[in-house]
């Protein structure tokens, strides 16, 4: 995770990398196969949006962090 923990600092965008994986395959990856929406950053480096807002149910929340603990732990999608 690319985003302060500080409280001071943070807000509800969060930026993240995962060592081995395009932005935009993650992307593709999390809207195909989970309905979440994540937007791919491409500038200076490879990096995913991660926005969670009034609209974001807990499970899709907790769907979101089991599923990126499984494509960290694997190192693959899916």
């Amino acid at each position: 995770m690319l985003t302060s923990d500080d409280p001071e600092q943070s807000c509800a965008i969060g930026l993240n990398l995962v060592a081995g994986f395009k932005a935009p395959e993650l992307a593709k990856f999390w809207l195909e196969k989970h309905r979440i929406l994540t937007v791919a950053i491409v500038r200076a480096g490879e990096y995913q949006r991660i926005t969670p807002n009034v609209f974001s149910t807990l499970e899709k929340i907790d769907t979101f962090g089991d599923v990126m603990e499984g494509i960290i732990r694997k190192g693959r999608l899916g």
